[in-house]
């Protein structure tokens, strides 16, 4: 049940890294820039969004464990501090990617 659950949320970070690599490789942050946003604001502000987006998938997944009365309470801290420990990671390791595929 952990292993198929961490390969679930390994996906989710897939698309996160993707949208990324696609985001720089079109110059939309350049675009973005150029109409007078800040750079503070705009990796705040996709950084809370993915915060938010994998902790929702974070959280149900530990409802579920709760629900089916699965003892796996360390996999759960682990899935709740997940996305803390990858995002910074992620967005790092995007600029190693130079097109989507």
């Amino acid at each position: 049940m952990v292993f198929l659950t961490a390969v679930a949320q390994a996906s989710i970070i897939t698309v996160v890294c993707s949208s990324y690599v696609v985001e720089r490789t079109n110059g939309l942050k350049h675009f973005q820039t150029i109409a007078g946003m800040q750079l503070g604001a705009y990796w705040a502000a996709n950084f809370v969004h993915d915060l938010i987006t994998m902790e929702v998938t974070a959280v149900t997944t530990c409802l579920l464990f709760y629900f089916y009365q699965l003892p796996y309470l360390s996999a759960q801290i682990s899935f709740l501090l997940y996305p803390f420990a990858v995002l910074p990671y992620t967005y790092v390791m995007s600029f190693l990617f130079a097109s989507e595929a």
